[in-house]
């Protein structure tokens, strides 16, 4: 009777572990298709995003935010001209700061600054790229010229292993 037990428990967990997967994929499938989110590499967020423009001001980018659609991302954000917090209510939160500003060029890095982990894997990556991809959107709609480069972050984790 008890092996029985067991079997009703592990189907169960396979069945619900089975739709919350299929239900998160048909989200980010139709984030996807909105645009709203692009595919990105699993760590995307460990990684530094440098944005040079010539004529995008922070200013320009500051208002295009305010209009953007962060809905569904559980995101405030807060700041001043030069350096915005993003905050999640999800338990993470990313920055987008002027680095560098001349004659020529304006220089922005947006990076996030901390992200909750489950057994050394990201959570909430759905809402992170939604972000990640407003910031990037509203930066090219200022200037589609804008060149995008990426560094690695160097990180230091604890890894829990159970």
């Amino acid at each position: 009777m008890t092996v029985g037990i067991v079997v009703v428990v592990i189907v169960v967990a396979v069945v619900i572990g089975v739709a919350v997967g299929m239900k998160q994929r048909n989200i980010n499938n139709q984030l996807l298709s909105e645009g709203r989110m692009i595919k990105r590499d699993i760590d995307f967020m460990e990684k530094n995003y440098f944005y040079t423009s010539r004529i995008a001001t922070y200013k320009q980018i500051y208002e295009k935010l305010d209009s953007s659609d962060l809905s569904g991302t559980g995101v405030s954000w807060s700041g001043k001209i030069g350096d915005i917090i993003f905050k999640s209510s999800l338990g993470w939160s990313a920055r987008l700061a002027e680095v560098e500003s001349d004659d020529e060029n304006h220089k922005y890095l947006f990076h996030f600054t901390n992200w909750e982990t489950y057994r050394g894997l990201p959570q909430n990556t759905t809402s992170m790229n939604v972000l990640l991809t407003a910031v990037e959107k509203c930066i090219l709609s200022v200037d589609p010229t804008t060149k995008v480069t990426t560094t690695e972050m160097k990180l230091k984790t604890k890894t829990h292993f159970l």
